[in-house]
């Protein structure tokens, strides 16, 4: 029985997010999230000791090698490893954060035991911290798969995410998940009567705290929206294969695409034009920046802002010529109406074993991944692209899976958020359509438009209320123009940042002295 409940969680984990396998696109179930944890919870009662360290283990195990399959294509196609190598990858990731998962559950249930916490509250604050160290650790944290992320396509219902941030709806989730396993093991004779009465009512707390807290926030925004002033910008999706992007021989065809595409969005009445991550096929010199105009164009009719290889020749003083390999960055530009470069951002938070490579000395098998780009250098500062009332803050790739990056920009003044990501890596797989719900949730969390500019897609125009307005078809040629009103608003997740998460990792420790406190008192009596 156990064993069958722990195999339909981690199925249930699976499709909860964005699902395409072998090209077929599975149906929405994000509200399955809201009980795929219940017969893990259940079973993890019938079990004792170690059992339930494995247990959790397995469960997350399976979830999270179904969730994140598409790490083994792309390491494969365009990694430089083989097949073998590829799974190694991927079953490595696996173990960490099936880890992270096991060792939050049953400590959950350990505490619940000792102090008389109710397991829903442990059960929830101890993964909502494992989920919140991921954030940062292994390798720059990947907190992909945090089952927030699988409600996309129902935030209109959790407008209050703009104060908690997407930790505040996690912790729900897995609250909701914790009251209806105790719920049903109550009435089920498996616990206290009295803890079905008692559940419920902390459920339906909850919920109208929820509902009332979406209604307030949905109003306030609407107001705000209304009265911002509109740009019209055009997101170029220039749909270059992976397998055809570095090739220098076709450099120039894919230039000539990107511009003309840029030539049609500007006579369909563009104000700026924005091309995906390092959709320009050379590399920009760092160092002469604005010496002379980008793309061999004297002036240009808009601003364009574009992702490139950005590199900085590091050169001896007493040396006539570099001595030591340039440092390699994943930027993006503006070039202005002049034709000029002046503005440049660098992407701050690197993808391991894509742009860098962790504990180089260990994992030297890992070494080819970074060949097609280089090993490159992250950048430090929340540098603004600026043109006209445009304030924009670039996220680069995946770095809208990182809250605190789209937070850091708004802070800094930014009154449009930009994606700019090469999701090409992965075909046509989950993993792009999983990408999109990061920008949904960075566009919530700090009530601003959120534009992604791909290269396959998913390119897409998101609203400040997290809704996806416009979007193309992934593996097409085209340009999305539309209207994006610019916001200088401060939310209080902005002002306050992740006190969930933080609440969640301190209160966890707190509780954790304490039931080890009162294991040490049953000893002795």
């Amino acid at each position: 029985m156990a064993i069958g409940a722990i195999i339909i969680t981690g199925l249930l984990g699976i499709v909860i997010y964005p699902t395409v396998i072998f090209g077929w696109h599975a149906p929405e179930f994000g509200y399955l999230a809201w009980i795929y944890l219940i017969p893990l919870f259940i079973a993890l009662f019938s079990l004792k000791g170690t059992k339930r360290f494995f247990g959790s283990f397995v469960s997350a195990l399976i979830f999270y090698l179904g969730s994140l399959y598409w790490l083994v294509p792309a390491m494969k196609n365009f990694g430089g490893l083989s097949l073998w190598e590829s799974c190694g990858v991927l079953f490595l990731v696996t173990l960490i954060l099936a880890f992270y998962f096991a060792v939050a559950s049953s400590l959950a249930l350990r505490v619940h035991e000792r102090t008389g916490i109710p397991f829903f509250l442990s059960a929830a604050v101890f993964l909502m911290a494992g989920d919140f160290l991921r954030t940062w650790f292994p390798v720059n944290g990947f907190p992909w798969s945090m089952p927030a992320y699988s409600q996309g396509t129902f935030l209109s219902l959790f407008q209050w995410v703009d104060i908690t941030g997407v930790y505040g709806l996690n912790i729900l989730i897995y609250l909701v998940n914790g009251l209806l396993a105790e719920m049903i093991m109550a009435f089920r004779g498996r616990g206290e009567k009295d803890h079905l009465l008692n559940r419920f009512v902390v459920f339906a707390l909850l919920g109208m705290i929820s509902f009332f807290g979406n209604y307030g926030r949905q109003r306030g925004v609407e107001n705000d929206i209304s009265a911002g002033a509109t740009v019209r910008i055009a997101l170029v999706q220039g749909n270059i294969g992976q397998e055809m992007k570095w090739d220098p021989k076709k450099a120039m065809e894919h230039l000539r695409r990107y511009l003309s595409l840029s030539d049609r969005a500007v006579a369909d009445g563009a104000d700026l034009v924005i091309w995906p991550e390092t959709a320009y096929p050379y590399t920009v010199d760092l160092s002469t920046l604005s010496s002379k105009p980008a793309f061999d164009r004297e002036g240009l009719p808009v601003p364009i802002l574009f992702g490139a290889v950005g590199e900085m020749p590091t050169a001896d003083d007493e040396a006539p010529a570099p001595v030591a390999p340039p440092l390699i960055y994943n930027s993006a530009f503006l070039a202005e109406r002049d034709a000029r470069i002046r503005q440049a951002y660098h992407k701050q938070h690197l993808v391991p074993f894509g742009e860098y490579i962790p504990m180089k000395k260990w994992l030297t098998f890992a070494r080819s991944l970074t060949t097609a780009v280089g090993d490159m250098t992250p950048g430090d500062k929340f540098i603004l692209l600026e043109t006209g009332p445009l304030k924009i803050g670039t996220l680069i790739c995946y770095e809208d899976i990182f809250p605190d990056i789209a937070r850091g920009f708004a802070k800094t003044g930014a009154n449009l958020l930009v994606n700019l990501t090469n999701d090409a890596w992965y075909g046509d797989s989950s993993a792009q359509h999983q990408h999109l719900v990061f920008s949904q949730f960075r566009a919530l969390e700090t009530r601003r438009y959120l534009l992604r500019a791909t290269n396959t897609g998913v390119t897409a125009v998101i609203n400040p209320q997290g809704e996806v307005l416009y979007h193309l078809r992934p593996f097409t040629e085209d340009i999305l123009l539309k209207g994006a009103a610019l916001s200088d608003d401060k939310t209080l997740y902005i002002i306050l940042g992740d006190f969930v998460g933080w609440g969640a990792a301190i209160f966890s420790v707190a509780v954790l002295f304490v039931s080890l406190f009162k294991g040490r008192t049953l000893e002795e009596e």
